[in-house]
């Protein structure tokens, strides 16, 4: 498992625990749960339950500040968005401007 992968699994893991004021030890894997999986399989549990252990004993700031709603007309008239933008470019740019 790359290293990214590993830390995204614990974030992961971390805000679904914070959401629902649940430890660590709430985290499983399937094969802990069942005898019918055998994933994970690269790392232990217990790795992952240090590294969500380690998140949550950290003060998070908060999720970053959203931008105001700007009320139900924007969605019916041709709204207008730089972010809308830069994004359908991206996307075009990726080779994501059609349905396959």
């Amino acid at each position: 498992w790359p290293e990214a992968q590993l830390t995204a699994i614990a974030r992961v893991s971390a805000a679904i625990c914070r959401a629902h004021g649940w430890g660590a030890a709430s985290v499983i894997g399937h094969r802990e749960w069942t005898n019918q999986k055998i994933d994970p399989a690269g790392f232990t549990m217990a790795s992952l339950r240090s590294r969500v252990s380690g998140l949550l004993g950290r003060k998070t700031s908060g999720p970053a500040p959203l931008a105001p709603f700007p009320g139900a007309d924007w969605f019916h008239r041709a709204p207008k968005s730089a972010l809308v933008t830069a994004m359908g470019r991206r996307l075009v740019a990726e080779g994501c401007s059609a349905y396959a």
